[in-house]
């Protein structure tokens, strides 16, 4: 809802996700106050500095993003999305798609970002691939990366958040007025990749597909994803914790639908 209130916010995310999701987001909120506040400024200076086109190599994939100057000089500052090339960007959810992904299989992308698995998945799989991505501005690089690397007749992009909540982590301005697609509408495909900032415990809990492969990060509730994984049929065959680029509170869980 527009202008949604912080407890309304809290409420939804115990309500949909549980208390150790929001525990997290309490924790994430206090932790990173001071430097959202920070980052606040710095963007609002960004207004009166200059931005520059460029078209980034990230792990083999084309990327256009705009390179403000306070993004590369600023201190302590993280921009939203890189700003240099990077062979290894998304190095886990790429060696994932590679690994587990097979020619003809159809994907799913719940996070699609700046395009990189989305392109890699199409490439791999030579097969459709869907990708839902809720921030209006990274849909808009989304959307030029799989036209600069030739994908557009294979990939499918979806301004949309998938669930009820759009991620764990508290924001001032959280979307309010995405399009929103139910966990229990997901499409079939063979291969579900997801990075969905906390949100993969209330997707999964409401999916009705069920992928032959699950390819899911976590964001600080690795045991609950494995268990709604295993009550849902699926067994976890590998996981990769502190990988090349990987945050620290995060691990890559690759799972299969057992076959009885």
């Amino acid at each position: 809802m527009p202008g949604q209130s912080l407890p309304t916010r809290v409420w939804e995310i115990y309500s949909e996700e549980g208390l150790i999701s929001l525990l997290n987001s309490i924790q994430s909120y206090i932790r990173n106050k001071t430097h959202s506040n920070y980052t606040k400024v710095v963007n609002s200076l960004k207004r009166f500095t200059p931005d520059k086109s460029r078209q980034l190599e990230l792990n083999d994939v084309v990327v256009p993003v705009n390179i403000n100057l306070l993004d590369v000089y600023s201190p302590y500052y993280e921009p939203a999305y890189p700003t240099e090339n990077d062979p290894e960007y998304e190095y886990t959810e790429v060696e994932s798609l590679k690994s587990y992904a097979e020619k003809g299989d159809e994907v799913v992308v719940i996070g699609g970002g700046l395009g990189v698995t989305a392109v890699v998945a199409s490439k791999v799989t030579d097969s459709k691939v869907t990708a839902f991505e809720q921030s209006k501005q990274t849909y808009e690089i989304l959307s030029q990366t799989i036209e600069l690397n030739d994908c557009t007749d294979k990939v499918d992009i979806e301004l949309a958040a998938v669930g009820e909540v759009a991620g764990s982590n508290f924001t001032q301005n959280p979307p309010s007025d995405v399009n929103r697609v139910p966990a229990s509408k997901l499409p079939h495909a063979d291969v579900y990749e997801m990075d969905c900032e906390g949100a993969e415990t209330a997707i999964l809990q409401k999916m009705d597909v069920k992928p032959s492969v699950l390819l899911v990060e976590t964001h600080n509730n690795h045991s609950e994803v494995v268990d709604i994984l295993n009550s849902k049929g699926y067994d976890v065959v590998e996981v990769v914790e502190n990988g090349k680029n990987q945050h620290p509170s995060c691990t890559h869980i690759r799972a299969q639908l057992s076959i009885d």
